[in-house]
């Protein structure tokens, strides 16, 4: 038995939800949750595909899956991160030349840590990382 459900990726939470109604930004996706019970030798995993997120039953090599998906999750959450920099005018270089050499390093460590978090963090593609093991966002 499955339910439609509602995620969102916050950069600053994580992932909300899920949750049963969709919130009113356009940040939310569709969430499977499956509701049955879950048969001996079986487990609940997560499945990205078609710009949803499914629970499904997995078992055996299947479970390589479940990696991928959290990979991803974690993954997109870093490239949230990464976005928010670009906003804030980081890939500008007239916004870069007003910024002091000081500061310039900070975001520069800051958003090359981000691009390098896939294979540095050991976790990051066996569980869903919070925001406080990211990379800290210079102040």
């Amino acid at each position: 038995m499955k339910k439609q459900m509602w995620i969102k990726i916050d950069a600053q939470k994580g992932i909300i939800g899920p949750q049963s109604v969709r919130g009113s930004e356009d940040t939310w996706i569709p969430y499977i949750s499956y509701t049955g019970e879950i048969p001996s030798g079986k487990i609940l995993g997560r499945k990205y595909e078609d710009h949803q997120v499914s629970e499904i039953l997995l078992d055996g090599p299947e479970q390589e899956e479940e990696s991928v998906i959290i990979a991803r999750l974690n993954r997109t959450q870093r490239n949230i991160f990464l976005q928010e920099t670009t906003l804030q005018g980081w890939g500008d270089a007239d916004y870069r030349d007003a910024q002091s050499t000081e500061t310039l390093t900070a975001w520069d460590t800051y958003r090359q840590a981000l691009r390098d978090f896939p294979t540095t963090h050991s976790e990051f593609s066996t569980r869903k990382l919070n925001r406080s093991e990211f990379p800290t966002k210079p102040t």
